[in-house]
């Protein structure tokens, strides 16, 4: 119920509202609507292309990282293993140290096999030194207790069989063990075991431990941070940090700690820390088990849209500045053109049909203001036309009323020659007066512009009567009419004149003949044919006849043009006569009138010599 009310507000506003304030109003909201679906359409994809090429990017940076360190870590492995693989180590591992000389030797070779591994070391006096951040360090473990008997870099074994993390390894199958968190001296580093196996029995003999400066790797990491707004967080395999790069306002602990909870998978992940939105990317290396994190806060990288939004709301705001402005003058336009046509429609409202107002153009309001014209025209030529009928019909009256003045001198005169011949026995002067004395009763009846059909038939057969006696013709009368024909109604004096002249210029130049009357209906009229065997008519005669589309048309008012004029005067242009004549073989007269019923004559006032309902 609500919104059939707001529904039926806005209709009433919006048919009470001026053309001006519709099309301002219509003009605003296209502009706005269309302004803000182009921006927000924008930086929506925008938004949506800037975050999956971030992600891209971040998949790049952490596998270019990722193969980065561990192209590092595996330098570092290689050089292990060619120490592990020497045959000098392996004759170490077996010799036992009885005196300080045999120690001094397997020192001086343990050093020079060692040293291949730290001879990256570099100093602060070295320029370009792509290492510098620290030195190499490294311990070396054998299973030989007589190794360490005179003093040396070199320890046994035992001394780290029962620490934590020699036990996880000597329970592992792999041969080397990365490890995080190593301090010496208050410097961090990383750490790289490996096993030393004896080739002869396979058995474990020592270990070798090498040390790798934390910011070492910190070069590595640094050239792969794109943004100082983005954030590396390479952990171990239990997310302890080893190394941070990048934005310092993110908090180590709680972000690597809440990572580790969410557990999320390899690859770019859209995740929430501490209720801010972030790209993080996850990737594990295959060399160290270790992981990179790397983090986008997700408002860095949308906040390359939010000047694309500030750019629509401006772009709407000069678009809607624009669009009022020329809505207004636009309006003006059609405003003046439209009161233009108002005017008019008032001028004639008050039956002043001459406005001598016209639009000039060719748009929809000068078409309309033409077809208003044309109406005009045709209204005055409608009012003049209805002037003009009344006239005729008025005319047409009189003429009736003048023929009704005094005929009962005509009817006395006729009964007394009837009279005077039936005393002397002469009938057939007799038949002769009666037949025109009644003839001339059904013309002067009253006055009446229409009768039954039944009485022009009564009429047409006096008439045919009257024409054999004066014409001294042989004639021929057949009548085909429907029964129901007789109870219709049509034009008084329809059928003698078509009858007259049938008999006067077909039958009468052949002194005999044949007249076949036909009346039915057909498609909701009454359809007449006099048919006659006369001389017939000429083609161009008959053709003028076919013509006549209007009683305009007809300047004289003789014969059948009378009659032609009277049906359309009365019945409209769609009822009329049609000629069908063929010279020395007959002529076919075709009549059309609507059908009139006893109970249609008050309706459609044909006594008052008007028919209101044409057709």
């Amino acid at each position: 119920m609500k919104i059939r009310n707001a529904k039926n507000i806005i209709i009433n506003y919006i048919n009470n509202t001026t053309i001006r304030k519709k099309l301002i109003i219509s003009f605003s909201i296209l502009i706005v609507l269309t302004t803000l679906l182009i921006g927000l359409t924008s930086t929506y994809f925008s938004r949506k292309y800037l975050i999956e090429s971030e992600k891209n990017n971040i998949k790049q940076s952490m596998e270019q990282l990722n193969n980065s360190l561990d192209y590092f870590f595996e330098i570092y492995m290689d050089r292990v293993n060619l120490v592990f693989m020497s045959d000098e180590l392996q004759k170490i591992m077996d010799t036992q140290v009885t005196n300080i000389g045999i120690a001094a030797d397997i020192n001086k070779k343990i050093q020079l096999l060692c040293s291949y591994i730290e001879n990256d070391n570099k100093y602060p006096e070295i320029k370009n030194s792509y290492y510098y951040g620290g030195n190499i360090l490294y311990k070396l473990y054998l299973d030989n207790n007589t190794i360490n008997a005179f003093g040396g870099d070199t320890k046994p074994l035992s001394i780290i069989k029962n620490e934590k993390w020699y036990k996880e390894f000597e329970s592992e199958t792999r041969a080397f063990k990365w490890q995080s968190g190593e301090k010496i001296n208050g410097v961090s580093y990383i750490s790289l075991s490996r096993r030393l196996i004896h080739f002869e029995d396979s058995k474990t003999k020592g270990l070798i431990k090498v040390y790798i400066p934390v910011n070492r790797i910190k070069g590595v990491i640094t050239s792969n941070v794109r943004s100082k707004f983005h954030k590396i967080y390479y952990v171990d395999d239990s997310y302890n940090k080893i190394i941070s790069v990048g934005n310092e306002e993110l908090n180590e602990v709680n972000y690597i700690e809440s990572l580790k909870n969410k557990n999320l998978p390899e690859g770019i992940n859209t995740t929430s820390i501490n209720g801010n939105k972030f790209l993080v990317g996850s990737l594990k290396s295959s060399s160290t088990g270790w992981r990179i994190l790397y983090l986008v806060p997700f408002y860095e990288i949308t906040k390359k849209t939010q000047s694309m939004l500030i750019i629509t709301a401006i772009s709407t705001l000069i678009a809607l500045t624009l669009c009022i402005f020329i809505a207004y003058i636009i309006s003006n336009i059609f405003n003046k053109r439209i009161k233009t046509l108002v005017k008019k429609a008032n001028m004639i409202g008050e039956h002043n049909l001459n406005t001598g107002i016209s639009l000039e153009g060719n748009d929809e309001l000068g078409q309309l203001d033409k077809h208003f014209d044309n109406m005009v025209k045709r209204l005055n030529d409608l009012i003049e036309e209805e002037y003009k009928s009344e006239i005729m019909i008025n005319k047409v009256k009189l003429e009736l009323l003048q023929e009704q003045i005094n005929p009962h001198l005509l009817y006395n005169t006729l009964a007394m020659v009837s009279y005077t011949a039936k005393k002397e026995g002469k009938m057939e002067i007799v038949d002769i007066a009666e037949n025109l004395s009644n003839f001339y009763k059904g013309i002067l009846s009253r006055g009446k512009t229409i009768s039954s059909f039944k009485e022009e038939l009564d009429m047409v057969k006096r008439y045919i009567d009257l024409m054999r006696y004066v014409y001294n013709i042989e004639i021929d009368a057949i009548f085909e009419v429907e029964e129901e024909i007789y109870e219709f109604y049509t034009l008084k004096l329809l059928l003698q004149p078509i009858v007259e002249n049938a008999v006067v210029h077909g039958i009468k130049p052949k002194k005999s003949g044949i007249i076949v009357i036909s009346i039915y209906t057909e498609d909701d009229k009454v359809k007449v044919v006099v048919s006659d065997d006369g001389i017939g008519i000429k083609k161009d005669i008959a053709d003028m006849f076919n013509t006549i589309t209007s009683y305009k048309d007809i300047d004289k008012g003789y014969g059948l043009s009378n009659i032609i004029k009277r049906i359309k005067l009365f019945f409209g242009d769609k009822y009329g006569i049609k000629v069908v004549s063929k010279l020395n073989e007959g002529t076919n007269i075709i009549i059309n009138v609507p059908i009139i019923k006893k109970e249609d004559i008050d309706n459609i006032g044909i006594n008052m010599g008007l028919l209101k309902n044409r057709n």
